[in-house]
């Protein structure tokens, strides 16, 4: 089984945005509390997710005291960041008067709520609101929200406070916080979570899939250098747009693949890209089973899939950071030359040695948990790196040579390359790379005294 990490960071760009108003301004970042209380719930009806975050403001500003004379400083307007893309907004006061809210959506990653309060409010004061809106279908990375999924990450909304969800029983769920619960209840799955302190704190993501009848889209054939290729796209029904998308970009990737990669395709003539639940794929964003089987993630973006695809050429690779690194770059390689850099997930290369040696980097098995994840992102990442390094000194088409040296020989027999015979092979053709393998695949333990640069 090959798997592909979710590597995207989720950007949500936060900060309280407070403005005092009056009839002079005061300083700027006065401290006003918000003590929230957010429950995002996935409605049965699918393509929605409720939000819904009750919200309790103090005035702990000094220099808003109220007076009878002189300048007076008050708050009247509150600001606060939430998802990008919100619909329906609206906010109750506490005694039942609706607030007006602007949506302001020029911020990247975020809107910004303008809450009018209604009212000045002054120091010592406090005053109670809720805010609701809706995420729905058609939401950008990493909010994917359809008919039969529900993917999305949850922040605490003001300086402290708490953050749950509910989620239907019909749906698969998985959350990626081990200090939060899981549990199930008379008609939803509830998430639990400690108290959160620090505004836009990241508390955890859902990623939820009800397992529905799939239906079934095959693509026309895909000519390759010595046979044709069909993909069998099965997702689930409501995601046809989905399975298009993924039909149109594998027949431009897979022959740039192909060509990338630097030997022919062998392997069967029907690829089958699978649209899977978070457990199918062992919690990863895609999986590789077999010769031609792809598992992905609903909202799958376009590098978690031709990543996939890059495996029907990873047979010279035994070790997993040359199988994994080789499939990462050429997935990047091939968005490159086809003109897909906007899609590309920002991949920022180590500065310095990790505490990993990528030769000890093996799948430890059973469905990803967190702090496995962490380790994973370091493998991928740097097995890219190092694949790029080897690129940038040698040249692909070297590598090329090298990489088929590894394919089965006339009598069928495979010699998959560990990091030593990959090595060995680079040298007996005398390009030297002992300084990567030092660093990153193979490092030495540091001498009495000395000290290896470990981030």
């Amino acid at each position: 089984m090959v798997k592909r990490l979710l590597l995207a960071g989720l950007l949500f760009i936060v900060g309280l945005a407070l403005r005092p108003a009056g009839q002079a301004r005061a300083q700027e970042g006065p401290p006003l509390l918000l003590q929230t209380s957010s429950l995002y719930r996935v409605l049965e009806e699918g393509s929605i997710v409720r939000v819904r975050i009750d919200v309790r403001l103090s005035n702990q500003d000094p220099q808003t005291r109220k007076k009878k004379r002189g300048t007076v400083y008050f708050y009247n307007e509150v600001g606060l960041p939430v998802a990008p893309g919100v619909q329906r907004v609206r906010v109750v006061r506490g005694d039942g008067r609706e607030l007006k809210v602007t949506v302001n959506r020029e911020h990247i990653g975020y809107d910004l709520l303008q809450i009018r309060l209604g009212r000045r409010l002054f120091y010592g004061q406090h005053m109670n609101f809720t805010v609701t809106y809706d995420l729905v279908g058609g939401l950008s990375a990493p909010y994917y929200i359809g008919p039969n999924v529900a993917r999305f990450p949850t922040y605490l909304a003001g300086d402290e406070g708490q953050v749950e969800a509910e989620i239907p029983l019909s749906y698969d769920v998985r959350i990626d916080n081990d200090r939060c619960k899981l549990t199930r209840e008379t008609e939803y799955w509830h998430v639990q979570c400690p108290s959160f302190k620090q505004t836009g704190t990241y508390a955890f993501f859902v990623d939820a899939v009800r397992p529905t009848a799939r239906a079934e889209l095959l693509s026309p054939p895909i000519p390759l250098a010595r046979r044709e290729l069909r993909l069998r796209i099965r997702y689930f029904r409501g995601e046809e747009e989905w399975a298009r998308q993924v039909v149109e970009i594998l027949t431009r990737a897979i022959p740039m693949l192909e060509e990338i990669m630097g030997f022919p395709y062998r392997g069967p003539s029907l690829l089958q890209v699978r649209q899977s639940t978070t457990t199918d794929t062992l919690g990863y964003e895609g999986l590789f089973e077999g010769e031609n089987v792809i598992l992905v993630r609903p909202g799958a973006g376009p590098e978690t899939i031709i990543h996939e695809a890059a495996h029907l050429w990873s047979r010279p690779f035994a070790a997993r950071w040359l199988y994994e690194g080789w499939a990462e770059w050429a997935a990047r390689e091939t968005m490159r030359r086809l003109d897909m850099t906007a899609e590309l997930e920002k991949a920022d290369p180590p500065a310095r040695p990790p505490r990993l040696a990528l030769a000890d980097w093996v799948w430890e098995g059973g469905i990803l948990s967190g702090e496995q994840a962490e380790l994973e992102a370091r493998g991928y990442a740097l097995s890219a790196f190092v694949v790029e390094q080897l690129v940038q000194r040698l040249g692909l088409a070297a590598l090329q040579e090298v990489n088929r040296s590894f394919l089965p020989d006339r009598r069928g027999r495979l010699h998959p390359a560990t990091s030593e015979s990959y090595r060995r092979a680079l040298a007996a053709r005398g390009y030297q790379v002992d300084d990567l393998w030092a660093n990153y695949v193979l490092p030495r333990p540091p001498r009495p005294g000395g000290v290896l640069p470990l981030d």
